[in-house]
Order: C-alpha cells, then sequence, then structure tokens
C-alpha cells in the first residue's frame, strides 16, 4: 500500500511538472511570436525607409542636373548677348537649392 501511495504521488509530481513546463513552453512560444511580429514590421519600415530615400536620392540628381541645364542656359544666352532672367533680382538662378553633382550612384535602383 506504501509503494502505491509513493508512485500515486510521483505519478501526480510528474503530471504537475508537466503542465507547469507546458505552461513556460506556451509563454515563451507566445513571446518569440510577439518578437518574430516585431522583426517583421521592423523590415517593412525598414524596406519603406530604404525607399524613401532612394527616391531623395533620385531627386536630388534631378535637381542637381535641372541646376547645370539652367547655368547652361544662362552660359549659352550670355555668350549670344541675350538678355536674360539675370537682370531681374533673385532669377539669375543663385537662388536655386545647392546640390551635388548628378551621379548615377544617386539614382533609384
Amino acid at each position: 500500500a506504501r509503494l502505491r501511495s509513493e508512485a500515486a504521488a510521483l505519478s501526480a509530481g510528474v503530471g504537475a511538472m508537466r503542465q507547469h513546463h507546458a505552461a513556460q513552453l506556451a509563454q515563451q512560444d507566445a513571446a518569440l511570436d510577439g518578437a518574430l511580429a516585431a522583426v517583421q514590421r521592423l523590415q517593412v519600415s525598414q524596406g519603406r525607409a530604404d525607399a524613401c530615400l532612394s527616391d531623395v536620392q533620385g531627386t536630388v540628381g534631378e535637381l542637381s542636373e535641372f541646376r547645370a541645364l539652367v547655368s547652361e542656359l544662362l552660359r549659352l544666352a550670355d555668350l549670344r548677348g541675350v538678355p536674360g532672367p539675370a537682370e531681374e533680382p533673385g532669377a539669375s538662378g543663385a537662388d536655386l537649392p545647392s546640390a551635388a553633382p548628378a551621379s548615377s550612384a544617386g539614382a533609384p535602383a
């Protein structure tokens, strides 16, 4: 009878340990699911940020090309003696934003 009692107590102890372990695994699984979801959201955000950066770099390159074209047009007009917008305040192109020279590295991929 004593042996049966000890076996029942051991069995109950093992059952309780299994339940506790299963609960811990469920908590860890939920935590991992949350972490995975956060990483996926971060990857989506990073992709969007990369796309925005690429757009900005492309715009800077296009502005640089535009500025170069305006400068060239003003130079050609000056060579021909054509009065141009340089006679108007602020129209000389000097107020255009300064940008780095256009390069293929700044173009969106």
